[in-house]
């Protein structure tokens, strides 16, 4: 039988494999974006999650020793891409298969990458905010940025590896944003606290940017993701691109690693 309408079914899966991750929009509760593997792993402050077209009945992808040694040791395509390091260990879930690092004796990652079975990568990070004066939870702006660029360059790695197709679907999402401001910023612009520094913060209890793409441009990918980011915290800026200096209009990477 014909499906007389992809788009639908395609957006139906998206939909259903998000709600098992808990990216849900509204964005709301504790315990959002914690599902699927980020439970394996400490208190997510950001997650990224690229899906194919297909995620919950594709199988394009073997979790065998081969993919793991992939996924672990796969360079950057392009010599421009950040250096984002992942961590150090590679292991097997019944969905995916994850390079992270551990943060403690119970094993529960700090960071990590996924390659899931249906050729789409994901990504959680718990070090893309910190504790700012009084309290006040900062978001890392170029961190962020930095591994977007780094797993939208592995996703156009995977897709060519095992013939994968667009149309996919971004989401980002950042956890505990009530109040929170935005730091980080490339040479040039004012750092985090300055009295120059405009935007109100976020007014949301948490975020969630979600877009299609036909194709991913690493970093058409990650400075979209920049400015969205920018504009959840209250401003318009490019403050990942840098206003003076050797990088001068281009990405700062110098506090990534």
């Amino acid at each position: 039988m014909t499906d007389v309408c992809p788009t639908h079914r395609i957006r139906s899966d998206w939909r259903r494999h998000r709600r098992g991750l808990n990216i849900i929009d509204p964005p709301l509760g504790d315990d959002f974006a914690l599902g699927g593997i980020a439970a394996q792993a400490l208190p997510l402050d950001a997650r990224i999650v690229i899906l194919s077209t297909e995620p919950l009945d594709a199988d394009r992808v073997a979790l065998n020793a081969a993919a793991a040694k992939w996924l672990g040791e796969t360079a950057p395509t392009e010599s421009t891409v950040p250096v984002f390091g992942w961590g150090h260990s590679t292991s097997a879930t019944s969905t995916a298969l994850v390079h992270g690092s551990w943060s403690n004796d119970d094993r529960e990652w700090d960071r990590y990458i996924a390659l899931q079975r249906h050729g789409g990568l994901e990504a959680g990070l718990t070090r893309a905010a910190w504790s700012g004066r009084q309290g006040r939870r900062v978001f890392s702006l170029r961190y962020l940025v930095a591994a977007m660029w780094s797993i939208a360059d592995l996703q156009v790695a995977a897709a060519a590896k095992w013939a994968i197709d667009g149309p996919w679907e971004i989401s980002l999402a950042l956890r505990d944003t009530a109040g929170a401001a935005l730091g980080d910023f490339a040479e040039g612009w004012a750092p985090f606290g300055d009295f120059r520094n405009d935007g109100t913060g976020c007014g949301e209890p948490h975020v969630l940017h979600r877009w299609t793409v036909d194709e991913i441009e690493p970093q058409a990918l990650a400075f979209g993701a920049g400015d969205r980011i920018e504009n959840s915290f209250g401003t318009t800026h490019q403050r990942y691109l840098a206003h003076r200096g050797s990088y001068e209009g281009q990405f700062d990477p110098c506090s990534v690693g």
